[in-house]
């Protein structure tokens, strides 16, 4: 599709919404503007929301892999896009782990127990093509602790981003950043649109229409193509070719078994 559409020039878009997140583009803006100086490393960790001890209904085909919509493909990868588009990087390198560590889940209305056949464990980590090192962990569920914490380390300053929900596509964020200072929080500009207290998906969607909208007037890339969405497609299959390949540890089981 993305062949076809660069062999006729036709503009295409895909649904990466959580690069129009605000918080993800006044980050990319500071490091660019080297608020943190030269990246050395970044971690994230963050939480599936479903994919835990109970899954609703309408998601139970989320609980298998065939069914393409497990951890792996919906927040982990929605969040790890948004993470190497702010960093303007990509993996050179990277190791990876997937496990199944809830042998069953429970369907909240019925109480069914069914057998979880995705990954609910994620451990990815690697070297980019800026150099940094990342580390990332996401776990299915949510957490009484930490749901979502992206920290950037720089040789001038460091830059966390928070949430109380698995991830930012689908909540409000924290933002706290220090270079010459100690940690502070940051306030991102209204021009980026949208206060951290309101965030949630349905704008970060309505900000990908007016990207499209812009794209189509001016005649310019802003929102995310069907090049990209190859792109991390490609990451995915990646991560999962490189953990069939690791060591599992005693007690985990592999996505297929």
């Amino acid at each position: 599709m993305a062949k076809l559409a660069r062999s006729k020039n036709v503009h295409t878009t895909i649904g990466l919404q959580t690069r129009a997140a605000p918080v993800f583009n006044y980050v990319r803006d500071i490091i660019r503007a080297g608020y943190v100086g030269d990246v050395i490393s970044t971690t994230l960790i963050g939480s599936g929301i479903s994919w835990g001890e109970s899954l609703e209904e309408r998601f139970r085909y989320a609980a298998d892999s065939k069914s393409g919509a497990g951890m792996l493909h919906v927040t982990f990868a929605h969040s790890l896009d948004a993470v190497l588009y702010a960093l303007d990087a990509r993996f050179e390198k990277l190791s990876a782990n997937l496990a199944i560590r809830r042998a069953t889940t429970r369907m909240a209305e019925s109480g069914d127990i069914v057998t979880m056949r995705t990954p609910d464990q994620i451990a990815v980590s690697g070297t980019l093509t800026n150099g940094a090192f990342i580390a990332t962990h996401f776990r299915g569920g949510l957490s009484k602790g930490t749901n979502f914490h992206w920290e950037v380390n720089g040789s001038k300053g460091d830059l966390i981003v928070t949430s109380s929900v698995g991830y930012v596509g689908v909540g409000g964020f924290r933002l706290q950043g220090a270079n010459e200072h100690t940690l502070q929080d940051l306030t991102v500009p209204p021009e980026y649109g949208g206060a951290s207290t309101t965030w949630g998906v349905a704008e970060n969607v309505a900000l990908v229409y007016e990207r499209l909208a812009t794209d189509l007037s001016a005649e310019c890339q802003l929102s995310p193509s069907f090049d990209d969405a190859v792109e991390l497609h490609r990451l995915i299959d990646r991560i999962e070719r490189r953990a069939a390949r690791e060591w599992f540890t005693a007690g985990t089981r592999r996505p297929s078994d």
